[in-house]
């Protein structure tokens, strides 16, 4: 009953048009009801509507955190989220500006610099990315999916930067705690490979 739990939000809108929370939670029932017209449309064997309308939630989910951005701007959540949809369609510039404003938040921080790495190494600024991960791997200091994946990617950068002992060590230090990583065991066998060569 999607229409009912829109129309529900929208009238808790109007008596506090104020509300981030409202906001968000209309946003997310107007998502699932695109989800399932979608997914009715799938059902039905028509493809080219389905995809039609997949694009169509796209640009509403886009147009909607815009719209939310300027109502809520000091929102470091909204503007760590907009951030990706930017990422996500190639906009690194407009991206890197929500990942900047983003970061103030201790909450969003960590995420924000791993998403600005990657917008610079998008860029080919792998000194500016570099420095984002850094930062985060510091604030990381358990070996949980976050760091892994932090890791991960400062360990890419060094090894294209020519830092193969830095890359060495990111990448010993997750495949240590979770062998199964991405390809991370490839990655492992491919430096000691390398390392038995040079001996």
């Amino acid at each position: 009953r999607f229409a009912d739990a829109i129309k529900t939000f929208e009238d808790a809108r109007a008596i506090n048009p104020a509300d981030p929370e409202l906001d968000r939670n209309l946003t997310q029932a107007r998502i699932q009801q695109y989800a399932a017209e979608v997914a009715a449309l799938r059902a039905k064997g028509d493809t080219v509507g389905a995809e039609r309308l997949d694009v169509e939630c796209k640009q509403f989910v886009f147009d909607d955190l815009v719209a939310r951005v300027e109502r809520y701007p000091n929102d470091p959540r909204l503007r760590f989220e907009l951030g990706l949809q930017y990422f996500e369609n190639g906009y690194m510039d407009e991206a890197i500006q929500q990942f900047q404003l983003a970061q103030r938040s201790p909450k969003e921080r960590s995420d924000a610099l791993y998403y600005l790495a990657r917008c610079f190494r998008a860029k080919g600024q792998l000194d500016m990315a570099t420095m984002q991960l850094e930062t985060a791997a510091e604030m990381l200091p358990v070996v949980d999916d976050n760091r892994k994946k932090v890791l991960f990617e400062l360990g890419e950068i060094y090894e294209a930067s020519g830092k193969s002992d830095r890359a060495f060590a990111c990448f010993k230090e997750i495949y240590s705690a979770d062998i199964g990583y991405r390809d991370i065991g490839q990655k492992m066998e491919r430096f000691y490979k390398a390392r038995q060569n040079q001996q």
